[in-house]
């Protein structure tokens, strides 16, 4: 992760910077699942292999199909976007709650 700092910071009284415009939001990445057992090299070059279902934290989409990719253990990879699917995390909370109201009532 590189955090590069802009040229355009305004200077108030007081001495503190402040950024007017260039704030942004902060990063969410999204949690797909490997569709597929796949076996690449992280950015270290070690390497770097992927189950079937198991969970990838996307943080890069690159237009080419790799797509860069954070596993558990926070290893970083550029792995084929063919090989993952959208995790519907509604769907697992939905499952979640269901699991837990029929437990409680038993």
């Amino acid at each position: 992760v590189m955090i590069l700092q802009s040229d355009n910071i305004n200077t108030v009284s007081g001495g503190s910077d402040l950024s007017n415009g260039n704030v942004t939001q902060p990063f969410v990445s999204k949690t797909y699942r490997c569709v597929a057992p796949y076996e690449t090299k992280d950015t270290k070059n070690k390497p770097f292999k992927v189950a079937v279902d198991e969970r990838l934290d996307v943080l890069i989409k690159d237009k080419a199909g790799w797509w860069l990719v954070e596993n558990e253990d926070k290893r970083l990879a550029w792995f084929p976007a063919p090989y993952l699917q959208l995790c519907d995390e509604e769907e697992e909370e939905d499952e979640d709650e269901d699991e837990f109201d029929s437990a409680a009532f038993e």
